[in-house]
């Protein structure tokens, strides 16, 4: 949409807020767009707001999805859940998490108990946060 939008002219400026951080690749279809319609000058910012977590107390908050089935306790531990589905769910809580902390400006202390989906998103959470730092 923000690609067809470049490539119509829709606004004089354009200023980008994304809500969940957006992936290396998406940015980069989106400055491809922008420079092959000759509208980069019209590009104002780019932000990744990392809000998607609701914040329901000072210390108490929920992650935030689309579709809150992916994210369900029951999601992570039906019997029938395959590898693609675990991963993406997985996927999901690490990058709302990162959201959470990025936002807080704290770097966790990740403990978790092993051989359970917790271990998974320990190891995905601390990779990203490496990654980030």
């Amino acid at each position: 949409r923000i690609c067809r939008d470049f490539q119509n002219g829709m606004y004089e400026s354009y200023y980008l807020n994304f809500i969940p951080a957006v992936s290396r690749q998406k940015l980069e279809d989106i400055a491809s767009a922008a420079v092959q319609s000759g509208t980069v000058q019209h590009v104002s910012r780019v932000v990744d707001q990392y809000l998607n977590f609701i914040s329901l107390e000072e210390d108490l908050f929920s992650l935030r999805h689309q579709d809150r089935e992916p994210i369900s306790y029951y999601a992570i531990n039906r019997g029938d859940v395959k590898d693609t589905e675990m991963e993406a769910t997985m996927d999901i809580i690490v990058d709302s998490l990162f959201s959470v902390f990025v936002t807080l400006g704290t770097v966790p202390i990740i403990r978790c108990a092993r051989g359970n989906a917790g271990e998974m998103v320990a190891e995905k959470l601390d990779k990203k946060l490496r990654e980030n730092l």
